[in-house]
């Protein structure tokens, strides 16, 4: 399979938005978005009676969250913090554009800015990969299958969380089971032991390869940094990051292992059930979070004091 390498200034027209102020949005209301150097809703922050694009593009954001790649398809505007890009090679599929963009593009954002960028003149220079069309075409087709699973696997992670708060909020506990149903609030302190876990780094988890995980301040892979042979806890436990993503909780029932960025749970009382809890807390521990330490924290402290409410164990 023969691949080809180009420049994004070779295969691709390379323009950046105007000034767009939001009084002007507010001024000119119409059907087109307008897209800027912001990620939230695809960028989009308004929309005007106006259009300066129609058709097939690829936009990134030029600051801020920079380096951020879209595919565009639509007639639309674009800010002066959007970046615009119209594949003019015959030899491009511009949806493979935007997946291959969206890999490579924030590889080459300057982050030692204020404000990170991907400048148009360095857009200009950054080497892209490409195979046949045809080829290029069904590896996009493939990925919008992923694209639309993940949008999907989204929406269903919105309803899981509107019925999960639903089905614990006291006043719809009430309406289900009983408007005489009582409930007990507890502190955290008074309901469990509360731990941290201990330092562990990436070099000891090499030296010692086992089969017990070691979580840790990660919210991604369910904070698994890795996996040691030994073990600290065993049995029904919660976690929550203490620092960096902090107030993310985990319900744990297993050996497994805990950094020092990992606070841990465990209860000693036994009117409470142990995943009930979990799913309390995934509510109210990130409303304890200081945020305004240079990393965000939810201390051991903290998370002694936060009050729960619990209707009776059967329930």
């Amino acid at each position: 399979m023969e691949i080809k390498t180009y420049k994004i200034k070779d295969i691709c027209e390379i323009s950046r938005g105007k000034a767009i102020t939001k009084e002007y949005i507010r001024a000119n209301p119409g059907e087109y978005p307008v897209y800027s150097g912001s990620t939230l809703n695809d960028g989009e922050i308004g929309r005007i009676d106006e259009c300066e694009f129609d058709g097939e593009y690829v936009t990134w954001t030029i600051d801020g969250y920079a380096g951020i790649v879209f595919y565009r398809n639509e007639r639309f505007n674009a800010s002066q913090h959007c970046g615009v890009l119209k594949v003019k090679s015959n030899e491009i599929c511009p949806k493979f554009l935007a997946y291959a963009l969206g890999m490579e593009a924030p590889k080459h954002v300057n982050n030692a800015c204020v404000i990170p960028n991907l400048t148009l003149k360095k857009m200009r220079e950054i080497e892209l990969d490409f195979p046949s069309k045809k080829i290029q075409e069904k590896i996009a087709t493939i990925l919008d299958t992923f694209t639309e699973l993940s949008a999907e696997l989204r929406e269903r992670k919105k309803q899981y969380a509107f019925y999960r708060d639903y089905l614990l909020n006291q006043e719809n506990i009430r309406k289900i089971y009983g408007a005489n149903i009582p409930f007990e609030t507890f502190q955290v302190k008074d309901i469990c032991e509360i731990r941290r876990g201990r330092a562990i780094t990436k070099a000891y988890i090499r030296n010692n390869p086992g089969e017990n995980p070691v979580y840790s301040a990660a919210t991604t892979n369910d904070g698994e940094l890795g996996r040691i042979k030994d073990c600290d806890f065993d049995g029904e436990y919660i976690t929550w990051t203490t620092n960096g993503y902090a107030g993310v909780v985990f319900y744990r029932n297993g050996k497994f292992n805990a950094s020092q960025d990992c606070g841990v749970l465990k209860f000693k009382n036994k009117k409470i059930c142990t995943k009930f809890l979990s799913f309390l807390l995934k509510i109210e521990a990130p409303k304890f979070v200081h945020n305004l330490a240079s990393r965000p924290k939810l201390s051991q402290k903290v998370m002694a004091e936060i009050e729960l409410s619990f209707p009776p164990l059967e329930i």
